[in-house]
């Protein structure tokens, strides 16, 4: 009985050892949520807080620098982790935040992923404040 367990037991790991590892299929840029835009000082200032903590969760990193135009995280260090940047630029009736991210080709990182993420994110502000645009 013990040379079957064995067997079983060697068997079962070489077939897991040979099974390819399932990846989330790449984001498309075409498929990325729009960048933030915001119009009203209350909600800007609500979407600029909530862009910092959207910047760590897309990237996998900690805040490096903040700034009230720039939010920068340390570089990337490995799997499935990106360097993310943030900045806020007036428009004619507001401000964008727009983010990127760089992966440095680390296996496991999509820079639209963390895009997408971000901008998701960062845009469930204006539901949470209804009145503001």
């Amino acid at each position: 009985m013990r040379k079957h367990v064995w067997k079983i037991s060697l068997l079962f790991a070489a077939l897991v050892g040979c099974a390819p590892i399932q990846r989330a299929p790449q984001v498309s840029i075409m498929d990325v949520a729009p960048a933030p835009t915001c119009k009203s000082p209350k909600l800007c200032e609500a979407m600029w807080v909530a862009s910092q903590d959207a910047v760590t969760t897309a990237s996998g990193m900690k805040i490096r620098l903040v700034s009230d135009s720039r939010i920068e995280t340390f570089s990337e260090t490995g799997y499935g982790r990106a360097y993310g940047v943030v900045t806020k630029t007036p428009t004619s009736n507001g401000y964008i935040l727009s983010a990127s991210f760089s992966c440095n080709r680390y296996p496991g990182c999509d820079s639209n992923r963390s895009l997408d993420t971000f901008n998701k994110l960062v845009n469930l502000q204006k539901m949470r404040m209804p009145g503001e645009s």
